[in-house]
């Protein structure tokens, strides 16, 4: 299929079971330092 075939989001920790109701699947783990705090955050793929 020409086009997209894969869709990735980073997700807070707390929306992580929003978008794996729609069909994504976490794939890692990621810490970020925003103004100067520490927040966790979770990478997600889907296949279309």
């Amino acid at each position: 299929m020409d086009g997209i075939d894969e869709l990735t989001l980073i997700s807070s920790l707390t929306a992580q079971g929003f978008y794996e109701r729609l069909g994504y699947q976490a794939v890692a783990a990621e810490t970020r330092t925003i103004d100067g705090t520490s927040i966790e955050f979770v990478v997600m793929d889907k296949e279309l």
